[in-house]
């Protein structure tokens, strides 16, 4: 039995993780991938600052739950099947059902905080930091803030100066030193996917 290839894709919100997790994902879909959001981990918040809309972080480990997270990343890179959390960014909430993830043959666990943890980082195979410049990185965090998640520029705005770019240079950008590779967000996709596709290619036949 093959055990799965993981890829973690870290880098600050709005770099482009996402994307690049689809379309790797896209191009390896001959290979049954999955991906895998650390979104999906974030903790409950009290209501009571949900609608006195309290600033919220979203940036700091303490937002998620590790110990699931952490859980199921060690079960996927086992060839076990997981059951996902949903989280719901309207009510800020994990909701009632879960989805459940059968592991390919290869995982994409994308997050600001993918390579993060030790637990999860000596699963990956191949670890990818994504970077861009804080201009690219607002202007998508707006467009998609405003259009998914139903906010305001200001409070977009507000949220990105108070937590989102502290909580990124404490927490996430150290974490590009741990990563096989680092590809510039801002470079088409088409580009950075087959930069990527060629780092996993070789670290899987240096696994075999």
């Amino acid at each position: 039995m093959h055990l799965p290839h993981l890829i973690g894709i870290a880098g600050p919100s709005g770099a482009g993780k996402t994307a690049l997790a689809r379309c790797l994902a896209k191009k390896l879909s001959e290979h049954a991938s999955v991906i895998l959001s650390i979104d999906s981990y974030y903790l409950d918040l009290p209501q009571t600052a949900v609608k006195t809309e309290q600033l919220l972080n979203f940036d700091t480990p303490k937002a998620l739950d590790l110990e699931l997270l952490v859980s199921h990343i060690h079960q996927l890179a086992a060839g076990q099947s997981i059951e996902r959390p949903v989280y719901d960014f309207h009510t800020h909430t994990r909701m009632p059902r879960t989805e459940k993830v059968n592991p390919g043959k290869i995982v994409v666990a994308e997050g600001l905080l993918a390579l993060y943890l030790k637990e999860v980082r000596v699963l990956l195979g191949t670890r990818v930091f994504v970077k861009a410049d804080n201009e690219t990185c607002l202007r998508r965090r707006l467009r998609r803030d405003i259009k998914e998640r139903n906010r305001n520029e200001r409070s977009v705005r507000e949220q990105w100066e108070k937590t989102v770019r502290p909580m990124f240079k404490r927490y996430i950008q150290p974490t590009q030193r741990y990563a096989n590779i680092v590809v510039d967000g801002t470079a088409p996709l088409e580009q950075i996917a087959s930069v990527v596709l060629q780092e996993i290619t070789l670290n899987i036949q240096r696994s075999e």
